[in-house]
């Protein structure tokens, strides 16, 4: 399973930007890049994983394999921050990152697969989110060779257990008439803007007066789409913004509600491309719409090519490839002076405009303002990091070179933000390039390493050791061999089985029975007769073996683990294997506010196992035993007795909400640490306040920052145990 596609736009912090990445088991991946001058010598990005969709049941699984992705805001000039996704199967689906259910509202497109999606590119290549026109519209290229828009919106629902979440609104504003083949691929940019006079209206009722204002704006689009029998079809859409604000004066709040409607589409122009003698005609991969007009394609015989985008007339044709493989994806970095792309031929290859120098003001040469027409384009250099076909690239802007260096960017012609060029490939890994030193850098390679180690085990010594190995649906029990004997110390007492020397770690080995190293499998499964069982996010095992919990993104799930004790004792000089040992899973029920939570993260201490509830902040502890050793019920409730406490949530933080990606205790319980991958105000420290019946957590303190440029906690511990 490989990179599919990957997108990046959410451009709220400082110095890096969010990248969403999908792969060919319906997964979905959330990381940052960072970049920042200070450290371009050493690395000139760091890749973080930040949040991890699984893949689907198996019942969908195919059906959420996303081949398009795109950032996607729900209300106008809004940074986006969710991302829509299509598929071959004809569906579109919002991935929504912070959400209980991340990928939800699925419609169908209502004209096949959907080979390309695209958001509306505002008329200028401004980064601040302030000065460009964000519409919350989203393009589809459909397989019965129609374009379809939707609008992306936000339910109104806002309850305890879903809340507000983005959709894609259904049907769509406009369908363009089909163009007798498959659309292959979309670019799509405003033109201009017009803002029509606002109109007031005034309505008086019994009990109050309110008055209603009216404002529309006209932006006029223009959407370029590659049809599968060889041409390039350019249309001109106007897409209608009404908002609607009541003023009433009963009330100090006033409402505001946006409308989209799509007056005009018209066909403007049709470009053919040549096949080369060819009898089937030439497909365009991947198209981009330049501020000058300059239409940028890629083709299925290895070529870039330029047309002027006003009359129709092709400028210039750089190969890519000079095997004539297909190139697949073309990207443009922020200035518009250079393209990169790649395909089939796992080159990535930069082509930049020669543009020429003039003499500044203080007698160095600088570059012009304006992008000249009829400069032309020639590769520079080009790269190849990957093995397979790369079939997904983007830019990802980072922050801002120093004042110092303001005027050196000016004079050489490099972009105002440091930029990173991320490109993905059947062959799984992910890379990135310096956009500015393309030529002089090599790519960084990132692995899809899991945020989390799927492996937990058992530390009490006294009974066997059990390992859990969680896969994709199921969690697999392993019996450990016995603690070794460690060698006597000068007094004569042996040392403690959990102080097992360094050099003798590797006699811990999974131990093998007779029948097989199994000793038991837990899989969740849906209901009586059903063939299809549940991917789990997270598993975790209890310090003694006796309690398992796993979570498969819809509830929290707990097992009492009954071991049967065999009266056989293993002679270690005997070298037949010991006898199978029976682990029989018994399912805990669990207080039933937990049967809707999507936990991000579970950890035991003792017998109490805490569940992190990414979706409202907070963290829920219950007792699956007492003091006594029976489970501790609720009088009231009849349930496992269960508290909670909330996370605070600081004001900077005003992006995409990172999940709870881990817990930690002290073995005395007395202190709770919860970890995010915030770049500030990550880390929370929680501590118990009463008697173990009683026991509350409250704040004790959350460290601001690590220092550092992208200083995101990974990995916490605790030093002393007896704290």
């Amino acid at each position: 399973a490989g990179s599919t596609a990957s997108n990046s736009n959410n451009n709220n912090e400082d110095d890096g930007g969010y990248v969403a990445v999908a792969r060919n088991d319906g997964s979905y991946q959330l990381s940052t890049v960072s970049v920042l001058e200070e450290f371009r010598r050493e690395c000139h990005s760091h890749w973080v994983p930040v949040c991890e969709i699984p893949a689907a049941t198996a019942e969908t699984a195919t059906s959420t394999t996303a081949t398009s992705l795109c950032w996607v805001t729900t209300h106008f000039n809004r940074p986006p921050t969710c991302v829509a996704a299509s598929g071959l199967l004809g569906n579109l689906w919002i991935v929504d990152f912070e959400h209980v259910q991340p990928v939800s509202c699925a419609i169908p497109s209502g004209g096949g697969g959907v080979f390309d999606l695209v958001v509306c590119d505002p008329p200028t290549t401004s980064s601040s989110t302030t000065d460009s026109q964000t519409l919350p519209l989203v393009a589809g290229a459909c397989q019965d060779g129609s374009v379809r828009i939707w609008r992306v919106a936000r339910t109104d629902k806002n309850n305890e257990q879903d809340g507000s979440k983005a959709m894609i609104v259904d049907p769509p504003l406009v369908t363009v008439p089909s163009m007798g083949a498959p659309i292959l691929s979309l670019t799509w940019r405003v033109g201009a803007i017009t803002k029509q006079s606002s109109q007031s209206q005034q309505q008086q009722q019994e009990e109050n007066r309110s008055s209603f204002t009216t404002k529309s704006t006209v932006y006029q689009t223009v959407l370029f789409a590659a049809v599968a029998d060889g041409t390039i079809r350019k249309y001109r859409i106007d897409v209608k913004q009404t908002d609607f604000t009541t003023t009433s004066t009963s009330s100090t709040n006033n409402s505001t509600t946006t409308e989209y409607t799509v007056p005009h589409a018209k066909s403007m122009l049709r470009m053919t491309i040549e096949s080369k003698g060819r009898r089937t005609p030439t497909k365009v991969w991947s198209m981009k719409l330049l501020q000058d007009g300059t239409l940028i394609a890629g083709n299925s015989l290895g070529q870039v090519q330029f047309w002027n985008s006003d009359t129709g007339t092709l400028i210039q044709t750089v190969m890519q490839s000079p095997l004539l493989a297909d190139v697949l994806k073309v990207v443009v970095s922020q200035n518009e002076s250079k393209v990169f792309c790649s395909g089939v031929d796992s080159r990535v290859v930069c082509i930049e405009r020669v543009v020429p120098l003039q003499d500044g003001n203080d007698g160095h040469d600088v570059r012009p303002s304006t992008l000249l027409d009829s400069a032309p384009w020639k590769i520079t250099y080009a790269h190849r990091p990957h093995s397979h076909d790369v079939k997904a690239m983007v830019i990802v802007p980072g922050a801002e070179y120093p004042n110092g260096d303001q005027q050196m960017t000016q004079k050489k012609g490099l972009p105002r933000r440091l930029e990173t060029l991320i490109s993905g490939g059947v062959d799984t890994k992910i890379c990135s390039y310096d956009v500015a030193f393309f030529d002089e850098k090599r790519p960084q390679t990132w692995y899809p390493w899991p945020l989390e180690s799927p492996i937990s085990t058992s530390s009490n010594p006294s009974q066997s050791r059990l390992l859990s190995m969680q896969r994709s649906e199921k969690v697999e029990l392993y019996r450990l061999d016995d603690l070794p004997n460690s060698p006597e110390t000068t007094n004569g007492e042996q040392k403690e089985h959990d102080k097992l020397l360094a050099q003798e770690a590797h006699k811990y080995r999974i131990k093998e029975t007779s029948a097989t190293d199994l000793v038991g499998t837990i899989q969740l499964g849906g209901a009586s007769g059903a063939t299809w069982s549940s991917r789990l996010l997270v598993s975790q095992l209890s310090p003694d073996g006796s309690f398992l919990a796993v979570s498969n993104g819809r509830s929290v799930f707990a097992f009492r683990l009954d071991s049967a004790k065999s009266n056989d004792a293993h002679d270690p000089s005997n070298e037949s294997p010991p006898s199978a040992l029976e682990v029989t899973p018994i399912q805990v029920q669990l207080p039933s506010k937990l049967r809707r939570v999507n936990a991000t993260a579970l950890h035991f201490c003792g017998n109490v196992l805490f569940v992190a509830d990414s979706a409202k902040r907070q963290i829920h502890i219950i007792h699956l035993k007492d003091e006594t050793g029976g489970e501790n019920i609720d009088e009231e409730s009849s349930e496992l007795s269960m508290s909670t406490f909330s996370i605070p949530k600081h004001q900077q933080t005003k992006d995409v909400e990172l999940p709870i990606q881990s817990i930690h205790t002290t073995s005395s319980g007395k202190y709770v640490v919860a970890m995010s991958h915030y770049r500030n105000h990550g880390i929370h420290i929680f501590q118990k306040d009463g008697n173990n019946g009683s026991a509350i957590y409250k704040h004790h303190w959350t460290i601001p920052s690590l220092g550092g440029f992208d200083a995101r906690p990974a990995a916490l511990t605790f030093m002393q145990k007896k704290l």
